[in-house]
């Protein structure tokens, strides 16, 4: 593998709808073809993300939960992890675990959480949290409710917990411009987790030179990533922090960005 192109799923491959368009599944399969590997980098956990891989047919890597992990879905083995401190874990349940908010673990590939509310997709974790704890490695944490004002609050209290970040948020917790509706949630990871360091990571394993990588995304957590990257894409519908430092705008992800850009500025060198 000598040039991949690490793409960002919610906002950016996939449309408000949840879909990857035609055309834009076209489009990955032509840029494979010349040998670019299209490698999804999402916040979503591995097991969601590598349905979604099968669905699109990409790369057999994925990186997931915001870089916290890498997987090699050929070979069904996790190439790299970076699991978050127990007593972070405990502090976080500690001002979070409130009967409206859902705290949700990313761990062994899925998502435990305090309450269900997707039956096929998350599992119960045991109470008290310290008994799961001492069996599972949990890599990242979700605090997520429709209550926005509930969520915003707990910013204070997560900066103040060591060890951990917030990695990724609503965007109407960053930008007021944006909308507070749906789920409201912040993603906390390890202080030393991010897309941009699992790019590196991934990028030293199969020695992909910086100006061999693509990175497209659309919200803060993807700046690390572009930092990574030779190219770097922002989706029409990016937060404007990461529309400045982009080397290139595209159309949102409700018009085909991703393989608007694919077509024009790869596809057309065939």
């Amino acid at each position: 593998m000598e040039k991949a192109i690490f793409i960002d799923v919610d906002g950016t491959l996939r449309n408000d709808s949840k879909e990857v368009s035609e055309r834009t599944l076209v489009a990955l399969k032509s840029v494979k073809e010349l040998g670019y590997e299209p490698i999804l980098c999402t916040g979503r956990p591995c097991d969601y993300a590598e349905k979604l891989n099968r669905e699109i047919k990409g790369s057999q890597y994925i990186i997931y939960n915001n870089g916290a992990g890498i997987y090699d879905g050929g070979n069904k083995k996790i190439l790299y992890e970076n699991p978050m401190n127990s007593e972070s874990i405990l502090e976080l349940f500690s001002f979070a675990n409130l009967s409206n908010i859902r705290f949700i673990l990313a761990c062994n590939g899925t998502r435990y959480v305090n309450t269900i509310k997707h039956p096929d997709e998350e599992i119960l974790f045991d109470l008290p949290l310290e008994t799961f704890l001492e069996k599972n490695k949990p890599i990242a944490v979700t605090i997520a409710s429709p209550d926005f004002d509930i969520v915003k609050s707990m910013k204070d209290k997560i900066d103040k917990v060591k060890f951990v970040k917030i990695i990724n948020q609503h965007k109407s917790l960053v930008d007021s411009n944006f909308p507070k509706e749906g789920t409201i949630y912040y993603d906390i990871v390890d202080e030393n987790s991010s897309k941009g360091e699992a790019v590196k990571h991934f990028c030293k394993i199969f020695n992909i030179v910086k100006e061999n990588r693509i990175a497209i995304g659309d919200d803060h957590n993807d700046i690390s990533m572009f930092n990574e990257c030779g190219v770097t894409v922002a989706m029409g519908n990016a937060l404007p922090s990461l529309k400045e430092i982009a080397d290139y705008i595209t159309n949102d992800n409700n018009h085909d960005g991703v393989a608007d850009f694919l077509e024009k500025r790869i596809l057309t060198k065939k």
